[in-house]
């Protein structure tokens, strides 16, 4: 099902590129650029880097951690080792994006072909099998993905939408200011969202989705995304980054309320369920 969601994605990117681009904040100056790097990692690369995070994923849920942690690590030190390689001695000067592109494929495709090795290798000790005659699954079965799901996709989704908000936003002052923004961004948000993150991804493991869901949709859908409007209109361009920090903030101390407010559930009586 991943696989060919993917692939239809791709697709749909593949035939209308250039206006998504454009709904993404792409001008006239990084349209190109754009379209060189998308091509690479989402319409080659999308459905190898989509089932890397899958198999990884899978490996967690069999007590596989180490070799799924060592698996995304790696793709993402190769990708980090070929960069330069591929931008500045394969490909001719100004080709510097697609050196970028082709070198995050290449990255995604050995993770990829290492976790099917792995799986393959633990189909002996695991459940984990590539094929679909295992039978359908249990009803709770389905209720429990998608309890844990559901709240990933939305907060997946709402995180998305918050970048093109911003991308928007930002594009509005220039192709310089939109790719500041873009790094000074990812640079702030590291620990507060790595704070705020780790509550959703805690909530997901004690089954509670409903907790999950509801802090993912205070993080994007009521505290950063009005806000980026509500500071951009009466700050301008200081305001788009200053929304971050506030809203991840936010969203700490209502993960950290909610958290420590359920915690006290957690420790039960041997025998008693959550």
């Amino acid at each position: 099902m991943a696989g060919g969601t993917t692939l239809a994605f791709a697709l749909c990117l593949l035939l209308f590129m250039n206006p998504i681009l454009n709904l993404l904040g792409a001008s006239s100056n990084t349209t190109t650029y754009a379209r060189q790097y998308a091509f690479c990692v989402i319409v080659l690369g999308g459905l190898p880097t989509v089932l890397s995070n899958v198999m990884a994923n899978l490996l967690r849920s069999v007590g596989e951690s180490g070799k799924a942690g060592f698996g995304i690590a790696m793709g993402g030190v190769l990708n980090i080792l070929l960069d330069p390689l591929f931008m500045f001695v394969l490909f001719p000067r100004g080709y510097e994006v697609l050196g970028v592109g082709v070198a995050t494929f290449l990255s995604n495709c050995c993770a990829c072909t290492f976790f099917v090795i792995t799986v393959r290798r633990l189909r002996a000790k695991t459940v984990l099998r590539f094929r679909l005659t295992g039978g359908l699954p249990r009803k709770e079965d389905i209720r429990s993905v998608f309890a844990v799901g559901i709240p990933s996709c939305v907060a997946t989704f709402l995180f998305d939408i918050d970048y093109i908000v911003i991308n928007k936003l930002m594009s509005g002052y220039g192709d310089i200011a939109l790719a500041a923004g873009g790094i000074v961004l990812k640079v702030e948000r590291l620990p507060l969202m790595f704070m705020s993150f780790f509550t959703v991804y805690a909530f997901q493991g004690f089954g509670r989705g409903e907790r999950a869901l509801f802090l993912g949709v205070m993080r994007w859908a009521v505290f950063n995304i009005p806000m980026l409007f509500i500071l951009n209109y009466f700050v301008g361009m200081y305001g788009i980054v200053w929304s971050q920090v506030t809203a991840d903030t936010l969203t700490v101390l209502l993960s950290a309320f909610v958290y420590f407010s359920y915690r006290p559930r957690l420790i039960e009586p041997k025998g008693q369920t959550l």
